[in-house]
């Protein structure tokens, strides 16, 4: 499979087809170019893959005749990005089918920067967010340490770029507190300290006392997307799956907005999603003036199930005119042309 990774890649299509598997490509590519400890690890375990359970390693190949254990075939994975390319070789370490990857990875470091992934399976309202040892730049693959990051960074500087309100200082509560006004029409959060290392999420606007817990899913899943793209520098790498998830229509077309204006700073994106407003957010954000963000840097591609070797690229131009291809969020049409359909029925029979 190949496509090509933009400022910003979308990747649409059928439950099944295969967006996962690119999303776990590169952070497998990601963890095997990690340095590690290769006298206290033999392999790199894939059950654990940047916090993703992959299974065993037979069970990442198509079939049980593309992973072959005898000594003389080759079960290398590669991955290639650019004119960087690795190797990660497969190979039998363990009993009853208990592989691992043996760390033979000679490259550190990828292309694609210091890469955070939001897993679609984001953690719900919490009344209190504890925290341990974690990384203070992590919000975590569930958004379980997004309390943590925020206070850790609630005075850095956040690039004008990345300003929704360029006018407003640079100071990343202030910054947070507008991407999220933008998003939940005026909502105002704030984190505050209970005891050692617990903090706890307020909304600030309404009456003392008020949590997470007092305004639903959305929220929670969306405020982990909004801090983890705010602090990530130049070059680094976003990926999020299901940023639509609890989230209404108007919130999933700002969220496809916050994300492009995330591209456009220099941030690598890249999403999976079943919604086309967090599409129509990204190609809104290419049409406006203050957003450095063109057509020609925003890729979507369409993956379906009909043998296609490589996922199918969508125009800007196409998505615009709504000329996708079929089964491409084209329900809504169906079912309107069903409607009229049946409509043109009831009056002829009439």
């Amino acid at each position: 499979m190949c496509l090509e990774l933009n400022n910003i890649s979308v990747l649409v299509g059928s439950n099944s087809a295969g967006k996962s598997s690119i999303i776990q490509s590169l952070l497998l590519l990601t963890d095997a170019c990690k340095p590690h400890d290769t006298n206290n690890l033999e392999a790199l375990p894939t059950h654990n893959i940047m916090g993703v359970d992959l299974g065993k390693v037979d069970n990442l190949f198509y079939d049980d005749k593309s992973f072959r254990k005898d000594s003389t075939s080759t079960n290398d994975i590669t991955i290639a990005l650019d004119d960087f390319c690795v190797s990660i070789p497969f190979d039998v370490n363990g009993e009853d089918n208990e592989h691992n990857i043996l760390l033979r990875c000679s490259q550190i470091g990828t292309p694609i920067g210091q890469v955070r992934y939001l897993d679609a399976e984001r953690l719900g309202p919490r009344y209190v967010c504890e925290f341990k040892d974690v990384n203070t730049d992590n919000c975590g693959i569930h958004g379980e340490n997004t309390a943590y990051v925020w206070e850790m960074h609630s005075r850095d500087k956040i690039s004008e770029s990345k300003r929704l309100t360029p006018s407003l200082e640079g100071n990343f509560t202030i910054q947070l507190a507008d991407w999220i006004k933008f998003l939940f029409d005026d909502l105002s959060l704030q984190v505050k300290k209970l005891y050692d290392r617990a903090l706890q999420i307020q909304v600030a606007n309404h009456k003392e006392g008020t949590t997470m817990l007092h305004i639903g899913f959305g929220v929670s899943y969306a405020l982990p997307i909004l801090v983890q793209g705010l602090l990530l520098k130049e070059n680094d790498t976003l990926i999020v799956e299901n940023p639509e998830a609890h989230l209404q229509p108007k919130a999933q077309t700002r969220m496809g907005f916050f994300l492009a204006i995330m591209a456009a700073s220099g941030v690598r994106v890249i999403v999976e999603t079943h919604s086309e407003h967090i599409i129509n957010g990204i190609i809104k954000s290419s049409t406006t003036e203050s957003v450095n963000l063109n057509e020609a840097d925003i890729s979507i591609y369409y993956i379906n199930h009909k043998g296609q070797e490589n996922p199918r690229h969508i125009s800007i131009s196409e998505a615009r005119e709504n000329r996708y291809p079929d089964d491409f969020f084209d329900n809504s049409a169906d079912i309107l042309n069903q409607q009229i359909h049946n409509r043109e029925v009831c009056i002829k029979a009439s």
